[in-house]
């Protein structure tokens, strides 16, 4: 399972068997997808709240065995929209919803890792990114699924361009 954390809206992609689709001839799109979407109006903690127990019953759906992988919040000190993000205080509350993800797995006995955007889509920008994933699966995802599929395809080498659909 693989999750795209953010403060406006959450993603999460859940390949049955990802080692089986990864050896598959052509790219494999998740069994399920889904997006969390805060309501408007409601107070952070509210928020936070009801996301973690959105995860928490994805996790509840799936395979009691399921890895767990979050992509972890960067600082990119040579982003003027990261270094925002940070002194605004942005970053701090999605570390925090990280954290709480990353509780609700524990409590559950879930192995759970950390995925840096570097380290699964490196330099690639977000809208070559979703257009990379249209391709390779041929439909679309909403907002902050791309991500979510995006590392999961990254997972199974497809992001870099050398497995086609």
């Amino acid at each position: 399972m693989l999750i795209d954390p953010g403060l406006t809206g959450s993603g999460i992609a859940y390949w049955e068997n990802l080692l089986v689709a990864s050896k598959s001839e052509s790219p494999v799109g998740p069994t399920m997808h889904g997006v969390w979407m805060p309501k408007r109006g409601v107070q952070w903690r509210a928020k936070f709240d009801d996301c973690l127990r959105w995860i928490e019953d994805w996790i509840g759906m799936t395979d009691p065995n399921v890895i767990v992988c979050i992509e972890a919040p960067e600082l990119w000190t040579g982003s003027a929209k990261s270094i925002a993000s940070a002194a605004s205080g942005k970053l701090l509350k999605l570390a925090y919803l990280v954290g709480g993800m990353v509780h609700v797995c524990h409590q559950m006995e879930l192995e759970c890792v950390h995925l840096s955007p570097g380290d699964w889509k490196g330099q690639l920008p977000k809208e070559a990114m979703k257009k990379r994933v249209t391709r390779l699966l041929g439909c679309t995802f909403k907002e902050h699924e791309y991500d979510a599929v995006g590392m999961g395809l990254s997972a199974m080498g497809c992001l870099d361009g050398k497995r086609r659909r």
